[in-house]
């Protein structure tokens, strides 16, 4: 591919676990191996919302299950509150003050928190009490799709090109966000269905950015330096659309990609994305990319 191609802290919740038989769980391990030959444990990531004056910066965030955001004070005295109606009746999902003694907010919405706490399309709304009057609002949305992220730029796997390592479960730091630009998945993975799409954030406001897939894992899922970026997907690889990001830095692409990407039940595709970053980008380059996402599709 071209280099330019276009209170208390309250959150509460349960757990579950559940058993796979002795034989089965040793054949799913034995082609999981197989399939991918590099880790494929899933890497929570940790997304900062921090509080400046009276707003949460970002306002809206999208998530994966089992992920954390965390809640940032920088001044004044606030809450990180679930809810939009001003009030505080002990049964939200979370709950704390943000103040200088209580200067980090951690909440992890985790499957327990979505299964005791549901929201109509896991779109979860929250406030400041004192001052959610001047708008001081936000909104955090917790996709489900299938797949795992993998090749992140935090050090755990290649370096970083020029020493600009993002977070886990992320791309490298790009010109605008230090944490590195993140794709995951929405939908299923039923082939048939064709409801995969995917969703991208912290990329740069109108700068072009491409979907593409591959049919293996570079450098053992763990990337080759590319750009600002890393290089996580190739061999066959299928242009699946471009996207322009909005003024959040978000983009979106499907459903509706298996004609484009050309695979079929029993396949595995290797999923990235590539945006621009035409200006200050950290290595010069001109480009970055986002961590890679890995689905094997079924019926």
């Amino acid at each position: 591919m071209e280099a330019d191609p276009l209170p208390a802290p309250r959150s509460r919740g349960g757990h579950l676990s559940a058993e796979t038989p002795p034989m089965k769980r040793s054949a799913c391990a034995a082609l999981t191996a197989l399939l991918f030959p590099f880790s494929l444990s899933a890497r929570a990531d940790v997304v900062e919302v921090h509080q400046q004056g009276f707003d949460f910066t970002p306002q809206e965030v999208a998530i994966n299950v089992g992920d954390t955001v965390r809640f940032v004070w920088h001044s004044g005295d606030h809450t990180v509150t679930e809810g939009t109606d001003g009030m505080l009746d002990g049964n939200e999902a979370f709950h704390s003050l943000l103040t200088a003694t209580v200067p980090v907010f951690d909440v992890v919405f985790d499957q327990a928190l979505l299964a005791n706490f549901p929201m109509p399309g896991n779109r979860y709304d929250y406030q400041c009490l004192p001052h959610v009057f001047l708008g001081m609002t936000g909104v955090v949305t917790v996709l489900e799709g299938p797949g795992t992220s993998f090749c992140s730029c935090d050090g755990s796997g290649s370096a970083p090109p020029c020493s600009n390592a993002g977070h886990a479960g992320r791309g490298c730091a790009n010109s605008i966000n230090s944490q590195g630009a993140r794709l995951i998945s929405e939908g299923t993975d039923s082939a048939a269905a064709d409801d995969l799409a995917f969703h991208a954030d912290s990329l740069l406001f109108s700068q072009p950015a491409l979907l593409f897939s591959g049919n293996n894992a570079i450098n053992g899922g763990n990337g080759v330096a590319f750009g600002d970026g890393l290089r996580c997907a190739g061999q066959g690889v299928r242009r699946l659309g471009v996207s322009v990001p909005d003024s959040l830095g978000r983009a979106h692409w499907g459903p509706g990609l298996a004609a484009a990407g050309g695979w079929g039940a029993g396949d595995t595709r290797f999923f990235q994305g590539w945006y621009r970053d035409p200006q200050f980008s950290p290595c010069g380059a001109g480009f970055n990319l986002t961590n890679g996402v890995a689905v094997i599709f079924g019926p």
